[in-house]
C-alpha cells in the first residue's frame, strides 16, 4: 500500500475553475471518459492544458458573464478514502436533477459550444450529455457558425450533414399487406414507389413470398385469363385506346393487354 500511495501522490491533474453569477465558483478535477486526467509531471499537465484549453485566453466572451471560464490549473492529486467517495457519489446522485436542468439551460443558451466541452465542464461523458439533452428534447449537436444551416421540406432543421431530410421525415410508416403489421422504410423507398408501380408493400421477403403463394400460385393462376372480359378489351382497342390506357382502365398489366389483343387477332384470323 505504501508503494501505491507514493505513486498517487506523484501524479498531477488539471483543476477546472469558473466563477459566474449563475453557478457561483466551481472547482473540480477534469475528467475524460469518466476517468480523471492525470500526469506524471507538472510540465506534462501544463502542456495538455495549453493544448486543449488554450483557446480560453483568446475568447473574451467565455471569460465574461454568464460563463466566467478561466484557464484550468495544475494541482496535485490526492487519494481519498472509500467512504469519502461513497459520500460524494450519493451527493452527486441527489443533485443530478438540478445538474441536468443546468446542462440543458447551458446548451440552449450556447448552441455553438461543442457538447464535448460541456461534458468536460461538468465532469461527465459526452454520451451522458447527449442522453440528457435528448430526454429534455434539446438539440444534441452544436451549431457550427461557419456552415449554413439547412432545413427539411417540413421546416425542421437538418442535423446530419449528408442527409436531405430531418429525423422525422427520414422514415415513413407502412402496413404490410400480408401480416398487417406496421413497419418503416426510408423516404427513398417512398419516392421510388410510383416508378416501380408496385401494388403491394411487404415488411420482409418472407411476407412477400407468403402473399404471392396464397394469391398467385399455380393453382390460383388457372383460368386467370378467363376472368377478364376479352370482348370489352377488344372493344376499347377498336375505339382507338392505347395499351397503357386500357391497362389503366381495366387494372391489368400492359403486357397482358397486348397478349389478349394478339390472341383476339389469332381467333378472328382463324375464323
Amino acid at each position: 500500500m505504501r508503494y501505491l500511495e507514493e505513486i498517487v501522490f506523484k501524479l498531477w491533474g488539471a483543476e477546472w475553475y469558473s466563477k459566474n453569477a449563475v453557478d457561483g465558483e466551481s472547482r473540480y478535477l477534469i475528467f475524460d471518459n469518466c476517468r480523471p486526467v492525470l500526469f506524471r509531471t507538472r510540465q506534462a499537465a501544463r502542456d495538455w492544458i495549453k493544448r486543449d484549453y488554450g483557446y480560453i485566453k483568446t475568447r473574451s466572451d467565455l471569460r465574461e458573464e454568464p460563463h466566467g471560464w478561466r484557464l484550468p490549473r495544475v494541482v496535485k492529486v490526492r487519494l481519498e478514502k472509500t467512504e469519502a467517495l461513497k459520500e460524494g457519489r450519493e451527493a452527486m446522485t441527489a443533485n443530478s436533477a438540478e445538474r441536468d436542468a443546468k446542462i440543458v439551460q447551458f446548451a440552449n443558451e450556447n448552441p455553438c459550444i461543442p457538447r464535448s466541452r460541456i461534458a468536460e465542464h461538468y465532469g461527465i461523458s459526452r454520451e451522458r450529455i447527449r442522453q440528457i439533452l435528448s430526454e429534455f428534447g434539446a438539440r444534441t449537436r452544436h451549431i457550427n457558425p461557419l456552415k449554413p444551416r439547412r432545413f427539411c421540406r417540413c421546416g425542421n432543421e437538418i442535423i446530419l450533414g449528408t442527409s436531405k431530410y430531418c429525423t422525422s421525415c427520414r422514415y415513413t410508416r407502412f402496413i404490410c399487406d400480408n401480416c398487417q403489421e406496421p413497419f418503416y422504410r426510408h423516404v427513398r423507398f417512398v419516392t421510388t414507389q410510383p416508378e416501380r408501380k408496385h401494388r403491394w408493400v411487404f415488411c420482409s421477403k418472407r411476407c412477400q413470398g407468403s402473399y404471392l403463394g396464397k394469391h398467385f400460385s399455380r393453382g390460383q393462376l388457372r383460368g386467370r385469363f378467363r376472368k377478364w372480359n376479352y370482348e370489352k378489351i377488344w372493344e376499347l382497342r377498336d375505339k382507338g385506346l392505347t395499351y397503357k390506357e386500357i391497362s389503366k382502365a381495366e387494372g391489368i398489366p400492359v403486357a397482358t393487354v397486348g397478349n389478349i389483343i394478339r390472341r383476339g387477332h389469332e381467333i378472328h384470323s382463324g375464323d
